[in-house]
Parts: structure tokens; sequence; C-alpha cells
């Protein structure tokens, strides 16, 4: 299952969002109309994008994927945007899969 990024109007006209998991952008919307939420945007997450990409990156070992999370984790933790700790990961990357990967996030992070 993947995470969505949601936004959308609850039973009072309120605005909302959130995250949810599920197997598909309809699968989050179904569940969140029975949740009487009017969906307005559904999109994967980024981070989770992220997550995949690094995760599926075929040289990439265990260790370099544990490495990696943790890195940005402690980055995130630190207050650091999402944007800064990916560029600053992606400098003082030697696996160049890897970086061509968080490169490429970066900028899809910063667009939007």
């Amino acid at each position: 299952m993947r995470h969505y990024v949601w936004s959308g109007l609850d039973h009072t006209g309120m605005r909302r969002r959130g995250t949810q998991r599920g197997k598909s952008a309809e699968d989050v919307r179904r569940e969140l109309a029975t949740q009487g939420i009017a969906v307005m945007r559904v999109r994967p997450s980024i981070v989770d994008g992220l997550c995949h990409q690094v995760l599926h990156l075929h040289r990439l070992s265990d260790q370099h994927r544990a490495t990696f999370f943790t890195h940005l984790g402690v980055l995130l933790r630190s207050g650091l945007p999402l944007t800064t700790a990916l560029e600053a990961l992606s400098a003082d990357q030697p696996h160049r899969e890897l970086q061509r990967v968080l490169v490429g996030v970066t900028d899809a992070v910063k667009k939007g």
C-alpha cells in the first residue's frame, strides 16, 4: 500500500487535509467518503515515492538503504526542510544511481 496526500471538506464545510494509506487514489477517495469527507484532491506522497525509488534500486545494498534512511530521518528531525535534506544527502552521496534518484526527487518536491 502507498501513502497518499489528500485535501477535502468535512460535513461542516471545513477544509481538511491529511495522509492516508491505500492501494490506489480511488481507494483513498472511497475511504474518506465513508468518513464524510468530500475529497477535492488525492495524490501520491512525494516521500512515499522517494522510499519506493530508493528501496527498488537494484545495486543498492541493504546497508546503503538503511544508512540513507537513517541520515534522512536525522536531518528531518533536526528541523531541516525536506528539500534541503535531500540536497545535502545527494551532494554527499557516493552511490551515483542513488544520487540521480535524489536529484530527481528533490526537483519534483520543489515543483510541488
